[in-house]
């Protein structure tokens, strides 16, 4: 099932995907944001996959986390182009034995979005007249 891209408004677009979306963009340079960048949708979407994979795991070996708090830091390049790092800082409360915090992290690092970075996708894009 794709995600669904569609004009709201001049540059303010909706994203859809199964009854659910995301409204991002801006009017024009001059203006604000209506909902996140683009970019920080990408980076939220980053931080809300890893967070939601650790609580996955913690849940399936019995563990229950609450107050989970997360952070995602992003380094960007010199230009401001792109991202060069993310540093991603996840607090829970749950009492997990260091020894399975450890697999917890690994759990976390290895979500789809990380392992999609990761492998560096092939992307096509094309433009079509209507």
């Amino acid at each position: 099932m794709p995600v669904n891209i569609t004009q709201v408004d001049r540059n303010v677009l909706k994203a859809e995907y199964n009854g659910f979306e995301i409204i991002a963009g801006r009017p024009s340079e001059n203006e604000e944001y209506v909902g996140m960048p683009w970019g920080v949708v990408m980076i939220a979407g980053l931080g809300l996959c890893t967070v939601s994979r650790a609580l996955d795991q913690a849940m399936l070996k019995g563990y229950e986390a609450e107050g989970v708090t997360a952070a995602v830091n992003t380094t960007l390049d010199e230009s401001g182009r792109y991202a060069k790092a993310f540093d991603i800082n996840i607090e829970l409360k749950a009492e997990i034995p260091e020894d399975k915090l450890k697999e917890l992290l690994y759990e976390a690092e290895h979500c789809f979005v990380q392992n999609t970075i990761r492998e560096q996708p092939e992307i096509k894009v094309n433009i079509k007249l209507v």
